[in-house]
């Protein structure tokens, strides 16, 4: 809604410098359509600096079929009966029985 947010994570700041710092975190459980995060910076006298959201699309997009192999291993046609298994672009495998 662009007012809840939930806290990914909070990182220690490194404290006064003249060079950049770099600070990484990592989202593990980001949503399957799109993700917004916000940044915000607080500062030692706790003055807090909100950064633009940014939104990252996830992983709901639409897969492409690379190839569709029976159990064997052999690659089939999409109207093949039997087991089934469909190989995606994205490295993801589904089990199928098709009629």
């Amino acid at each position: 809604d662009g007012l809840t947010w939930d806290l990914l994570s909070n990182i220690n700041s490194y404290g006064n410098s003249n060079m950049n710092q770099t600070y990484v975190t990592y989202d593990s459980e980001p949503f399957l359509e799109t993700t917004y995060y916000k940044l915000a910076q607080t500062d030692f006298n706790g003055a807090i600096k909100n950064f633009n959201i940014i939104s990252v699309e996830g992983r709901n997009r639409i897969k492409k079929i690379d190839r569709i192999t029976d159990l064997l291993g052999q690659e089939v046609a999409e109207n093949y009966s039997g087991v089934r298994f469909v190989f995606y672009d994205d490295g993801s495998v589904v089990k199928t029985v098709a009629e």
